[in-house]
């Protein structure tokens, strides 16, 4: 159960300024959200249900491919500042 008290310590938590004339509303809207929290953890799951999504981590080995010269020529050109393959840019701090 929530009550005025809590409402106000969690709007003080969530930086948000709770009207007077809103503290029913906001009240009766934290309750439903509570109630419905309360069915979900009520529901009885078996321990040996198989849920229908079954993700796994999926990994891959990374390749290291070479630019080609005209690839890298292109690039260096990009940059107003550069030596051989050296880039510089501009300070941004």
């Amino acid at each position: 159960m929530i009550d005025e008290e809590l409402l106000q310590k969690l709007a003080i938590l969530a930086r948000i300024k709770v009207q007077p004339q809103d503290v029913p509303a906001r009240l009766a809207d934290f309750q439903g959200i509570l109630d419905c929290i309360s069915e979900l953890n009520s529901i009885q799951i078996p321990d040996d249900f198989q849920f229908a999504h079954t993700h796994s981590n999926i990994t891959r080995e990374d390749i290291i491919a070479q630019a080609s010269p005209d690839t890298v020529g292109r690039i260096i050109s990009a940059f107003p500042d550069s030596v051989d393959t050296h880039l510089s840019v501009p300070k941004v701090l």
